[in-house]
């Protein structure tokens, strides 16, 4: 999907690497202002391919001076699996530039938020699922995730930048994909959540949506930043089943669906705004869904 994006290299600006966290270039007098970037986590061992990464994975600011472009990708927040016979959460809606994509940047002070993923946090597991926060930069947002439906509460999948699947018995919708910010200057992947495949015994809640199928770096990111080996940004939660095995999740890394008397599974990777997996079937009292991963923010520059 993603392709060798990462590997495009701009034509480097004038700069070179300075201490403290950012890149800092030297500009002649009476030329331009040199373009530097200061915020966020600055990997000290940068992967040697050309580029400056700056990563934020909680709230922070990003500071710069002069003009530049940089590659970007973010995510938000994935939605939590609900309980019971459920939808899987959805993951975050992704942000990023593509191959042919640079995104422009000017002076400034860029305030920026990272989307939490949503956690269980019902002692009643035949509820639905919640929410993930919205990552949000220089006004563009990547929406969280929705959650994942109920069987209990009979609820199709909650809306978000991905949707969440919809829960079983009745057959419910899963929730739709929106509020992630268009771009010109972006790719925007977003999907709606699935429903769920009927009311039977055997029957599933629907995915959560997922925006993303592969790593967008695999080759090249700092690897203390990247969700792990195998692991996708932006992975739907799996739905959960009565009798049979729950879904996987819509990519890897996502939480995948319980089954028989068991909860779902929590998104895998931190920060990889993944959804967690929908509630299986326990009882007269459900089972627990999974919980979603936070979002991210990464940028880069050639240096």
């Amino acid at each position: 999907m993603f392709g060798n994006q990462w590997h495009k290299k701009e034509k480097p600006l004038p700069t070179m690497i300075g201490l403290g966290g950012g890149a800092t270039g030297l500009a002649g007098a009476g030329g331009p202002t040199a373009f530097t970037v200061t915020g966020g986590n600055v990997n000290a061992n940068q992967p040697g391919n050309g580029y400056a990464y700056h990563v934020f994975t909680s709230p922070g600011t990003l500071t710069v001076t002069g003009e530049g472009v940089l590659h970007l990708l973010m995510v938000g927040g994935g939605g939590s699996g609900g309980g019971h016979m459920a939808g899987g959460g959805g993951a975050g809606g992704l942000l990023y530039t593509s191959p042919t994509q640079s995104y422009p940047i000017s002076a400034g002070t860029y305030p920026i938020s990272i989307g939490s993923g949503a956690t269980w946090g019902h002692g009643n597991s035949k509820t639905p699922g919640s929410s993930g926060g919205d990552t949000t930069f220089n006004s563009l947002i990547a929406n969280g995730g929705g959650g994942g439906g109920s069987r209990d509460a009979t609820t199709n999948g909650g809306s978000g930048g991905c949707g969440g699947g919809g829960a079983v018995s009745p057959s419910n919708s899963g929730g739709s994909a929106t509020g992630n910010t268009p771009n010109p200057n972006l790719t925007v992947a977003q999907q709606a959540g699935s429903s769920s495949n009927g009311s039977s015994s055997s029957s599933q809640g629907g995915n959560g949506g997922g925006g993303a199928t592969a790593i967008p770096w695999a080759a090249d990111t700092p690897t203390n930043y990247s969700p792990g080996p195998g692991i996708n940004f932006a992975g739907g939660g799996g739905g959960g089943s009565e009798n049979g095995g729950g879904a996987s999740g819509n990519g890897a890394g996502a939480g995948s669906g319980g089954n028989a008397g068991t909860p779902g599974y929590n998104a895998g990777g931190p920060n990889s705004g993944s959804g967690g997996g929908g509630g299986g079937h326990w009882g007269s009292n459900g089972a627990r869904g999974g919980n979603g991963s936070d979002g991210l923010l990464m940028l880069r520059y050639a240096i």
